[in-house]
């Protein structure tokens, strides 16, 4: 019998009559693992065609591993690619800070505008 882990994704679109359909904040948290990695692609790429500029939030995460990393990583570079703004904010406990440096992933800790 397995537990289904918990996961919070959320998408806030931009404030203003403009910026309702361009901006939109897309919150990340609870337990970011492998076993929710299709529900994070396919929030991640359907965001990603719905608006043109992002802020990707990272809170309140109880756990994440490489492959949910690796998605972050992949929507910025697509993002960038298709001329897409984005902006990372990260607010992760030191552990899973020291995490993403040990495996690689300090660019991408490095882009959070929370630092």
């Amino acid at each position: 019998m397995s537990v289904k882990s918990k996961i919070n994704l959320k998408a806030i679109p931009g404030k203003g009559r403009e910026n309702k359909d361009k901006e939109v904040i897309l919150i990340l948290g609870g337990e970011l693992s492998v076993e929710n990695s299709s529900q994070v692609r396919d929030f991640l790429l359907k965001n990603l065609k719905a608006f043109e500029k992002f802020t990707l939030r990272l809170s309140d995460v109880v756990a994440v591993d490489l492959s949910i990393l690796q998605l972050l990583q992949r929507f910025i570079w697509d993002a960038e690619s298709l001329k897409k703004a984005t902006m990372v904010e990260f607010n992760l406990s030191p552990d899973i800070e020291a995490f993403l440096e040990k495996t690689g992933f300090r660019p991408l800790l490095s882009l959070s505008t929370n630092k």
